[in-house]
């Protein structure tokens, strides 16, 4: 349907309004609610992708329901303009758990393959989220973005982010509205030093845990093991004339796991058939 300029038409009308608005803002014709432009700032080349996530919006019922869809994932965030990008920033405004079964997984999995800083509304609560894969060139990091607003119960406050390139790293630099001034918030965690701010690297390897040395099954002791063999050496099997029956014999490699596990368990049982 995005794919069909009518169908597209009818589906995008109600953004009429915002993307004229838009298009006079930038001075130039936005017919799409969804965009993706490179910036370059002082030799850095950044590539943003502008998402829409209200296309299939209609009332307060919208969590589990909204759709990004793969033709404008590819129509943004996998652009080839973004290819050779030193950052790559994505835009979108409603979180993750708004969207329909089947954009919950695909969705959020190619964004965060391609991009190194996601920037998220709807959500006034300021949390960071360090995504860090085994590949430590697919660290993403998604942050609260959020518009301002009144009347609400949370603190005014606001992020302020730096881009580092050399090592790759986000800055974040904390900001709320306390007595009528704005002031370093030292309460983020991870702000360790007080100072307002928080580094969080992007191509830095997730930290390596200690390899945890297995014990090993204990040793089960032989008479425990004769006793076994001798009490259910035998398994009658249902369903079989008892003159074509031919008794199973557990092998001394079954009969030492089977008698590991009763040993750990404390179990005493007696397998007289098998279903």
């Amino acid at each position: 349907m995005l794919d069909s300029p009518d169908q597209r038409g009818t589906l995008l009308k109600r953004h009429a309004a915002y993307l004229e608005f838009y298009a006079a803002w930038l001075g130039l014709p936005q017919p799409l609610p969804w965009w993706q432009r490179v910036i370059d700032i002082r030799g850095r080349r950044l590539h943003i992708a502008g998402l829409d996530s209200a296309w299939m919006a209609h009332g307060d019922t919208d969590r589990g329901r909204l759709l990004l869809g793969r033709y404008q994932i590819h129509q943004t965030v996998l652009h080839p303009d973004g290819d050779e990008a030193d950052w790559r920033l994505a835009l979108l405004h409603h979180p993750w758990d708004y969207l329909a079964e089947l954009d919950t997984r695909s969705a959020p999995q190619a964004i965060h393959l391609r991009s190194d800083l996601v920037l998220r509304g709807h959500l006034h609560e300021p949390d960071a989220y360090r995504i860090a894969p085994p590949d430590p060139k697919r660290a993403c990091l998604e942050l609260a973005a959020g518009s301002v607003y009144a009347g609400s119960p949370y603190p005014n406050a606001f992020q302020w982010l730096e881009l580092h390139s050399n090592p790759k790293c986000v800055r974040i630099l904390f900001r709320a509205w306390i007595e009528g001034e704005w002031k370093k918030d030292r309460n983020r965690p991870g702000d360790d030093d007080g100072d307002g701010a928080v580094d969080v690297p992007l191509n830095q390897p997730p930290t390596a845990n200690t390899a945890t040395r297995s014990a090993g099954a204990p040793e089960v002791p032989a008479a425990y093991l004769d006793w076994l063999r001798r009490q259910y050496e035998s398994i009658e099997l249902l369903g079989l004339e008892a003159q074509a029956q031919h008794p199973t014999q557990l092998s001394d490699k079954c009969s030492r796991r089977m008698g590991w596990g009763m040993a750990v368990f404390g179990v005493r049982c007696r397998v007289s058939r098998v279903w």
